[in-house]
């Protein structure tokens, strides 16, 4: 039906105007009702977290997929199975038991392949269980690093926006509609999304060409960003990171090693020695690997203060 109305971005307006208004309706109608029985989005897939996720992925180097599921899902396990360590997310495995030993406790674990599914079972002694933050009431069970509700409503509004877009955008209206028959097309569009743009001439009719296209509330965009500064904040990463620049910049850099970056890396460091695991420790070195003018202005200012020129280096990262 969309396709008699609208041909190369144009509306085609049927020689009987009183038949505009319902067969626009029929459209909208089942745009409206496939919004409704879509199933409610995933606040996982926000890409302010999947961003951040990306982020910290890049900063841990060979641990960068588990600090990844510590970021979008709050914990993951990591196996070894057929000579490949493994790291399996949240959603692929479930832990069962009745002792308060979590060496003692049971992972029923799904392994996917394209076309075939393993399952397997296995102890805690026998694999690495990280948590972004452990449950004091479950603690076989992780939390995530943001909070539930906030990032559901966050999906909630971005797909509200994402809904409003959907909507038929037309170039150009090609009849002349009186204000009445304009404001009856913009109510029927209006139930579809929260606003749609409808300019008028200067004689509020519909004399001469009009563009009719979805418009989302200035509300609902600055509730999106609020909700996104929120997310970020609470994940360790100050509001300000992602609009600054120059010293602010590199002072935001350090707010997310501390708040975000340090704590994932203890986080995964306290799985390994509770199982005993030996590995290498690791700095954010390469965080600041493009900031080489503000570590010589810091070497500068500690040498004329009277600090050696190797120690002053050295604190800046800049020494071996």
């Amino acid at each position: 039906m969309l396709g008699r109305l609208f041909k190369r971005s144009e509306f085609i307006v049927p020689e009987d105007k009183e038949q505009v208004t319902p067969t626009i309706t029929e459209d909208l109608k089942s745009i409206h009702l496939r919004n409704l029985f879509q199933r409610t989005p995933n606040p996982e897939n926000l890409g302010v977290i999947r961003g951040l996720a990306g982020f910290v992925e890049r900063n841990f180097m060979m641990y960068g997929t588990i600090a990844k599921e510590l970021v979008i899902r709050g914990e993951c396990i990591q196996i070894l199975y057929d000579g490949q360590d493994l790291v399996i997310p949240k959603n692929l495995y479930e832990v069962k038991g009745e002792s308060v030993d979590r060496n003692e406790w049971v992972y029923c674990i799904n392994i996917t392949a394209p076309t075939k599914t393993v399952y397997l079972e296995r102890t805690g002694e026998n694999l690495l269980h990280f948590v972004a933050m452990r449950s004091n009431a479950y603690p076989w069970k992780g939390e995530t690093l943001y909070d539930g509700t906030t990032a559901r409503l966050l999906a909630q509004v971005e797909d509200s926006l994402y809904k409003t877009a959907q909507l038929p955008a037309v170039q150009t209206i090609e009849a002349n509609l009186t204000s009445k028959q304009q404001d009856e097309l913009l109510s029927h569009f209006a139930r579809g999304a929260p606003v749609i743009s409808w300019p008028r001439n200067a004689h509020g009719t519909g004399a001469h060409p009009n563009q009719l296209r979805p418009q989302p509330s200035k509300e609902m965009v600055e509730l999106r960003d609020n909700l996104r500064a929120n997310i970020l904040q609470q994940m360790g990463v100050p509001m300000s990171f992602l609009s600054a620049q120059g010293i602010a910049s590199r002072e935001g850099l350090r707010q997310v090693e501390e708040g975000l970056l340090k704590p994932l890396r203890q986080a995964i460091y306290d799985e390994f020695n509770f199982k005993k695991v030996i590995t290498e420790e690791w700095e954010f070195s390469n965080l600041f690997a493009g900031d080489i003018q503000g570590k010589a202005r810091a070497i500068k200012s500690l040498v004329d203060s009277g600090v050696a020129l190797d120690k002053a280096m050295e604190l800046t990262g800049l020494s071996e």
